[in-house]
């Protein structure tokens, strides 16, 4: 399967460990709450021994502390606190939230510099403008003048679609082992060549 080679990683390095039946559920979707969980399990965060609900908001308060998600922290009270019901940390991230939410915690502890404003390379993507957060931009814009995001066949971005857990092990993946600034070789000449591919009729269809 094409997320193999990066699911087993994550699951080799302690980072994922799959659903309590020994399966991993890659067409699963991810929701916000394990996006969080994950984030901190590859900072090495150490939470409360607590497999429930307690860790779970533990990892919230941290990822919403250090930028890396939004949200609000939920509230503990009398009545324990499910994720699963949790109308916002329990429902899906999106590729948006996913994408950026990585960078954002290697960006802390590696020497990368996301914050450039070119954003032209953006504009090979048809549904760019569905990206929900502006924020994002100069993230989707890294990622994908580093090759960690090619979009699909037909050159859309999806960032409001629902992330899959396969789609973010893969996205970490790629993020961890290959995130190489020689890769990148000279910006603009990279940022310029995508938009004369994407301009081209005949080789739209490649262009990802």
């Amino acid at each position: 399967n094409w997320f193999y080679d990066g699911i087993m990683y994550l699951v080799n390095n302690n980072i994922v460990i799959g659903y309590g039946d020994g399966k991993f559920g890659p067409d699963d979707i991810t929701p916000r709450y394990e996006l969080a969980v994950l984030l901190t399990n590859v900072e090495g965060v150490t939470l409360t021994t607590d497999p429930g609900p307690g860790r779970i908001i533990e990892a919230i308060e941290y990822v919403t502390e250090k930028g890396y998600m939004t949200g609000n922290v939920p509230e503990t009270s009398d009545e324990p606190w499910n994720p699963k019901n949790d109308t916002y940390w329990g429902e899906s991230a999106t590729r948006e939230e996913a994408a950026v939410g990585i960078l954002r915690m290697i960006e802390s502890k590696e020497n990368i510099d996301t914050s450039s404003d070119n954003l032209a390379i953006l504009n090979r993507f048809t549904d760019a403008e569905d990206i929900q957060n502006e924020n994002s931009k100069s993230y989707l814009a890294y990622a994908v003048s580093m090759g960690l995001l090619s979009g699909t066949s037909e050159s859309t971005l999806k960032p409001d679609s629902k992330v899959s857990r396969a789609q973010t092990g893969v996205l970490l993946y790629r993020t961890l082992i290959g995130l190489d600034t020689s890769k990148m070789h000279d910006y603009e000449e990279n940022v310029q060549n995508v938009l004369e591919i994407g301009n081209s009729s005949d080789d739209a269809g490649t262009a990802a």
